[in-house]
């Protein structure tokens, strides 16, 4: 978080970074404490990337083989 000391306004705040936790599929908050490694490690990496993706400003590119759902 250091990066947005030198800016008058945080661009992502903590409540947007909260926003986008409550957003991930349960498996992933769940599989933050989860007894296996491997678990817990996929999940961290899934949110770290999210987040990642949050302060950047981009979008996950879905997989090329999941369907388009319109609202």
């Amino acid at each position: 978080m250091a990066r947005f000391d030198h800016q008058s306004e945080p661009v992502v705040t903590p409540d947007d970074l909260a926003a986008t936790v409550l957003t991930h599929p349960g498996w992933v908050r769940v599989g933050l404490s989860a007894p296996d490694e491997r678990t817990r490690s996929s999940a961290a990496e899934f949110i770290a990337q999210s987040m990642l993706d949050k302060v950047s400003g981009e979008r996950a590119q879905a997989h090329p083989d999941q369907l388009d759902l319109s609202l």
